[in-house]
């Protein structure tokens, strides 16, 4: 197992289409050295700088241009809830983060329960906590904090003040609005089933990686729930918006034109990064023969995957352990 964060850049017309190992190593290997043992999330601000949480000790790295890294908040082995700067806050888990305009850091502290805030100083804040098991965060256009809360299988907005304000879902199910003959659902009525991950897209619209149901399910800026893609079977599929399937959904993130991409574990130590058009069509973008779980998309396009050498465990009941064919394929031949 490797531990390491890859740069992929984006190719013609600004779209990464890449095949296995023409990543670039940023962080990890020999050198650039990482002190970090289970990069998980990934996030990218304005400036370019990459911020890595190492949720097997509860602390957030800083990575420069180059791949120099260091420590930005929390202590490794560590774990508390403590607000306070740098290396003095505490944290327990810390998985998801998405940055804001203005650089703050948001992050998934799963341990606590909580979304955390940190600042370009570095100082630490709780933004808003009571959730049961929230595993990532994304940022809409509004500033609003867009959560999924996994264990409680419900999606959540923070307002910048901390107000929390309940999206969708319930208990764990599968229904969404295209599920029921076309009939509008909202609230809820919508239910998911472990989502792992949100994005939002520039006009405002969440996808939610439905993980258990192996399906990303969009919730439009009137709140209503519908499925965006996958049949809702296991698999490893590319394909249309009826056809695709997904096996283990970590980690979703819209690009600055509404391009969602997308980690999916299919077998243990087999990602792939899948690109997904505003019609649901899914393709591959880039093979990776690794466990990643985490990645961040910068303004300039390029896209940071953070591979991972720790045991984080399927987010569903679905094992990404098991043996499955795959087949990367919309019409095309599957990759490695």
């Amino acid at each position: 197992m490797v531990n390491r964060l890859i740069r992929y850049e984006t190719g013609a017309n600004g779209i990464v289409d890449i095949t296995v190992d023409t990543g670039k190593v940023l962080v990890g290997d020999t050198f650039p050295p990482t002190t970090s043992q289970d990069m998980y999330g990934v996030a990218c601000d304005a400036s370019g700088f990459l911020y890595v949480s190492d949720s097997e000790r509860g602390a957030i790295y800083k990575v420069k241009d180059g791949g120099e890294i260091s420590l930005f908040a929390g202590t490794p082995n560590e774990e508390g809830y403590v607000n306070a700067g740098g290396t003095d806050a505490r944290f327990s888990s810390p998985l998801g983060m998405a940055v804001d305009k203005s650089g703050n850091i948001y992050v998934a502290d799963i341990g606590n329960g909580a979304i955390r805030k940190i600042d370009q100083g570095a100082r630490v804040s709780t933004l808003a906590d009571g959730f049961v098991g929230p595993w990532d965060v994304a940022v809409a256009p509004n500033g609003n904090v867009i959560v999924a809360d996994t264990a409680d299988n419900k999606v959540y907005s923070v307002e910048p003040n901390g107000t929390i304000h309940f999206i969708a879902g319930d208990d764990a199910d599968d229904v969404c609005g295209v599920d029921v003959d076309g009939a509008k659902i909202k609230g809820n009525e919508a239910k998911f089933n472990a989502p792992a991950t949100v994005a939002v897209d520039p006009s405002g619209n969440i996808y939610v990686g439905d993980t258990g149901n192996y399906k990303i399910k969009k919730i439009d800026t009137d709140g209503w729930v519908t499925r965006f893609c996958g049949t809702g079977s296991e698999g490893n599929v590319n394909g249309d918006a009826d056809t695709s399937e997904f096996t283990n959904i970590f980690q979703l993130r819209s690009n600055k034109t509404g391009e969602l991409y997308m980690v999916d574990k299919v077998a243990r130590g087999v990602t792939r990064l899948k690109r997904i058009d505003g019609n649901g069509n899914t393709a591959t973008a880039a093979y990776i023969d690794e466990d990643a779980l985490g990645f961040a998309i910068a303004p300039n396009g390029q896209i940071f995957v953070a591979e991972s050498a720790g045991q984080i465990g399927n987010v569903s009941s679905a094992s990404s352990e098991s043996s499955q064919g795959s087949s990367d394929s919309s019409g095309s031949s599957p990759g490695p």
